[in-house]
């Protein structure tokens, strides 16, 4: 009997592997799982907490202050209590020196750019749009001032008119 050849060999393997009982279960798992998924998509996407939890926020804006809540609060407390002397080490150390010169650098250089035609086109696409009651407000003043304008062309082109009669 004969040794298979290299080549043989690396044929042989992908074979024995795709006919093997763990690679024949593991895609069986696949399927299943597959199905089941299928099966559950719409129950999950039905059901109360999902469409409570997928819903548009209302546009009324509701606060609240962490610091009262007993989760939150007291790491809330704690950073309070903690940050002005790590701030006060780190404005004092050669590396918070450093960050602070470099940032205010950073912070120059992206007035520069902001000044420039590229800068300005990124300051418009980044920026928040407006909310719909400003943008009603805009719209409303733009016709007033449209409806303005036209009387004023009407009764110049009026003026005209009987001047070359």
């Amino acid at each position: 009997m004969t040794e298979p050849t290299e080549s043989e060999s690396n044929s042989l393997f992908p074979t024995a592997l795709s006919e093997s009982r763990v690679v024949r279960n593991a895609r069986s798992a696949a399927d299943r799982f597959a199905v089941i998924a299928d099966r559950a998509r719409p129950l999950v996407t039905n059901s109360y907490l999902y469409r409570w939890l997928t819903t548009e926020p209302d546009p009324e804006v509701i606060v609240i202050d962490l610091r009262e809540t007993y989760t939150v609060g007291p790491f809330i407390r704690l950073l309070d209590r903690l940050a002005p002397p790590i701030r006060r080490a780190f404005e004092h150390s050669t590396v918070g020196r450093l960050a602070i010169a470099v940032s205010g650098h950073l912070v120059a250089w992206g007035e520069r750019v902001t000044e420039t035609r590229l800068g300005k086109l990124a300051v418009a696409a980044l920026e928040p749009p407006t909310p719909p009651q400003e943008r009603a407000l805009r719209t409303q003043t733009a016709d007033e001032d449209d409806v303005e304008t036209s009387e004023s062309d009407r009764m110049r082109s009026d003026e005209r008119a009987s001047r070359r009669e």
